[in-house]
């Protein structure tokens, strides 16, 4: 089955936002998965519970292609003011049934 395999790098505390997009246009499967640190546009950053900054998450789903268009028009007005990075791509689903 052809999809959509669609990532968010996004801070921790908005990743309810981007969840309840998600929930609003019936998405029934992603995952939220921790980061380490990185490299971006503002340089260097990393996650440090110890000192309280923001951690990142990985918004990972992978749907049908005009979910896919709804999700990102949603989440698309986010992206300037949260310096969220989007990125959609074309993917091939073994277990398509699970979709």
């Amino acid at each position: 089955m052809k999809a959509k395999r669609l990532e968010v790098l996004v801070d921790d505390p908005l990743a309810r936002r981007i969840c309840a997009a998600a929930d609003a246009i019936g998405v029934t499967n992603y995952r939220l998965l921790p980061t380490i640190g990185g490299r971006g546009a503002h340089g260097v950053w990393r996650d440090d519970a110890l000192t309280g900054a923001t951690g990142k998450l990985v918004f990972v789903t992978i749907l049908p292609s005009e979910r896919a268009d709804a999700l990102v028009a949603a989440i698309t007005p986010l992206l300037d003011d949260y310096d969220l990075i989007l990125s959609v791509s074309d993917v091939e689903v073994v277990r398509g049934a699970a979709f």
